[in-house]
């Protein structure tokens, strides 16, 4: 990581990385949730599958971006 210390930008690809990684871990297990219960958790299971499901894509469009753009031989 020598010469990107102190960089915001980095710091917050990091984080939402992270985050989207978390995120899609959650909506695995929302998904097991939602295909072995039933009632109010079933109902909750599915609010925030929803939820980390954006999260989970806005991960997975950061991450393809930055290595669209930071890699040239990919618009080749």
């Amino acid at each position: 990581m020598a010469g990107y210390s102190g960089r915001l930008e980095l710091l917050a690809f990091f984080i939402l990385a992270i985050v989207a990684v978390l995120m899609s871990f959650f909506l695995l297990g929302c998904t097991w949730l939602v295909s072995w219960t039933q009632g109010d958790l079933l109902i909750r299971a599915a609010r925030f599958g929803a939820f980390s499901a954006r999260w989970s894509a806005a991960g997975m469009v950061a991450v393809s971006l930055t290595l669209g753009l930071t890699n040239p031989s990919g618009f080749l």
